[in-house]
């Protein structure tokens, strides 16, 4: 009924009140609420061994965290648009080089040659969210039906071990296929999506540095322990609620930065890279009116351990 009379205002509610991620910040809540309910005990009971003076300290403390807070939120959602920004950049590039390869004609095995440079630009947008991920090439199962990746671990290797990214390999065998096909328009766009590889690389190695976040979080707990001191005679027993709010909208707030920070991850706030590769895999499937699946192309790459992800902090 509400939904019929009030559509705007019934999905606005409902989306405000879904459950997120932010609710794993409750624990933490339920330990302010805790302290807070014993500094209120304690102060209606005559006590003044738990409170402080004037909220002066609550309102200097505040301050700075309201600074170093907005610092953090502000960094996180950067990375997160810039995540989003060279994702759609490298897909762009992708899909330019598909289109100037399926319009090209005239040179040796046409059909063959398209199908198998269509492959491989699929399965650099693939291999490239594994890569962000950190995956090993064993998990990279949704890269068989367009690509074989067997190992050269056994033969002798000049670089330190897991030091090639399997992008990168792909973008070799995408360049052997335009000498071989002398279809020149695809070596234009190998520099960019390189460029747009590495940006992302730098979006994924670089987060906030650890320190700032622990001195954000201790001055966060810090202003969440001192707040009932200060007003648990002024509030009384409504303390322990308003305390609670207050912990619940800021240890929120701290939490979805630091999954933002990350956007590469499986996150409900993350990037939907899965989403992003299925409908690109889509997409070049419907320019070439065919399937990628049958014989996939070979390519060879070393074999990596799991690439070592930065903490969210």
């Amino acid at each position: 009924m509400l939904r019929t009379l009030f559509p705007e205002t019934y999905e606005f509610w409902t989306y405000a009140l879904q459950p997120s991620s932010s609710s794993k910040t409750l624990p933490s809540v339920g330990l302010i609420v805790a302290w807070t309910t014993l500094v209120t005990i304690s102060a209606q009971l005559g006590s003044r061994v738990l409170l402080l003076p004037a909220p002066v300290l609550s309102n200097l403390i505040g301050l700075a965290l309201a600074l170093l807070l907005g610092f953090r939120s502000n960094q996180a959602f950067t990375r997160y648009a810039e995540g989003r920004l060279h994702w759609t950049s490298l897909v762009a590039k992708l899909r330019l080089c598909v289109i100037d390869v399926v319009s090209a004609s005239g040179f040796p095995d046409e059909g063959k040659v398209k199908l198998k440079t269509t492959k491989i630009l699929i399965a650099i947008a693939y291999a490239t969210k594994h890569y962000l991920r950190g995956d090993s090439l064993s998990n990279m199962t949704d890269l068989e039906e367009f690509v074989t990746i067997k190992s050269q671990s056994n033969k002798a290797s000049t670089h330190k071990p897991g030091a090639r990214k399997l992008p990168l390999d792909l973008l070799v065998s995408l360049n052997r296929v335009a000498v071989d096909s002398q279809i020149s328009c695809i070596r234009g766009y190998i520099g960019g999506i390189v460029d747009d590889f590495g940006a992302l690389e730098r979006v994924d190695t670089t987060p906030l540095p650890p320190a700032y976040t622990v001195l954000l979080r201790r001055l966060l707990f810090l202003h969440l322990l001192t707040l009932p001191m200060q007003y648990a005679l002024e509030l009384r027993w409504s303390t322990p609620v308003v305390v609670g709010l207050v912990a619940w909208a800021l240890l929120s707030v701290e939490w979805v930065a630091g999954i933002v920070d990350g956007p590469f991850g499986f996150d409900d706030e993350d990037l939907d890279l899965d989403r992003f590769c299925r409908e690109l895999k889509e997409e070049f499937e419907a320019m070439l009116e065919m399937p990628l699946n049958p014989d996939p192309t070979v390519i060879f790459a070393e074999v990596q351990t799991t690439r070592k992800k930065h903490k969210r902090y």
